[in-house]
């Protein structure tokens, strides 16, 4: 009984839309994973559930069965895209950087710093603040390999006795 309290396990539900061309054509996935494994999915483009999996299988007989959830389903492209469309486009949209290949955001999300996209948007950074940076990352690395020193120093003791 004990060994059935210890598993482990993932349950995932994903809802997507893709807009295709712009907005000429959009298209709403909805994905149903069980440990890393597609067990069904909708596609409203098919406008039923199908099972990838036995056990989806079965599900989505079950889901297809029902009508009014098929019906919620099938309109989640007018109810859950469209909504979400204006909202996301800012931060989902992308323009060209000064550098071609690179990709830059039209606007920041809340939270997100510039800093990064800086030098391909031509702002430069003061000297003694590039500087600071990399003894920063110097002093950790260091900082990094006397912990990993000390830990095999441990470990190879601990081992040897």
């Amino acid at each position: 009984m004990e060994r059935l309290r210890r598993g482990v396990f993932q349950r995932m539900f994903k809802a997507e839309c893709h807009f295709i061309n712009g907005t000429e054509r959009v298209r709403f996935m909805e994905r149903h994973i069980y440990n890393r494994e597609q067990q069904l999915q909708f596609d409203s483009d098919l406008g039923v559930y199908v099972g990838d999996t036995p056990f989806g299988e079965i599900q989505a007989r079950n889901l297809n069965s029902l009508p009014g959830r098929l019906e919620y389903t099938r309109s989640a492209v007018d109810t859950y895209c469209w909504p979400y469309y204006e909202l996301d486009a800012p931060f989902s949209m992308e323009r060209r950087g000064e550098r071609g290949a690179e990709r830059v955001p039209l606007s920041p999300a809340p939270g997100m710093t510039l800093e990064p996209l800086k030098p391909s948007l031509g702002i430069k950074l003061p000297p003694d603040t590039v500087r600071s940076k990399i003894l920063v990352g110097v002093g950790g690395f260091v900082l990094g390999l006397v912990f990993l020193a000390l830990g095999l120093g441990f470990y190879l003791r601990e081992k040897s006795s």
